[in-house]
């Protein structure tokens, strides 16, 4: 699955590079807007693929969300408690800034029954919440009531 998605992902790359070309020729306004509107939605689309969450390591002393471009470092010492979550209980959940579907589901949400999130999600199901000093945080990793089982032993 992720060789697909990296695959989509390059070929979406080169449409928003050389889209632009095809429509130089002519000299139109319109034309003149694209020139800035595909290289900002190129931006966006590899900021959005740089902050992706890829993987959740557990240590001894942290749990790290991995990302291609800045690992997020949660300390043991921090968490006040990790427990799985139904995907119930983050029904409407409200994106206040993050990304909600384009590689991943990350950044900042506010639920009524959670209050302010942030999350490092892969999927839309295998919620775990980690309750930290300073805020909640959502992960998803595969195995999500092994990672729960692991963290507590």
């Amino acid at each position: 699955m992720a060789k697909a998605i990296s695959f989509l992902f390059v070929m979406i790359s080169i449409f928003f590079l050389f889209f632009p070309i095809f429509f130089s020729v002519e000299e139109q306004e319109e034309v003149k807007i694209i020139f800035f509107v595909i290289p900002f939605l190129f931006f966006i689309s590899i900021l959005c693929f740089i902050l992706k969450p890829s993987c959740y390591i557990l240590e001894d002393e942290t749990i790290i969300i991995h990302r291609i471009f800045k690992d997020v470092k949660i300390l043991r010492s921090d968490i006040l408690k990790v427990e799985l979550v139904p995907a119930e209980k983050l029904k409407w959940s409200i994106r206040t800034f993050g990304v909600g579907g384009l590689f991943g589901y990350f950044g900042k949400f506010y639920n009524r029954n959670i209050g302010s999130m942030t999350w490092y999600a892969t999927q839309r199901e295998n919620f775990v919440l980690i309750k930290t000093s300073k805020n909640n945080i959502i992960i998803t990793p595969d195995e999500a009531e092994d990672f729960v089982e692991s963290y507590n032993r």
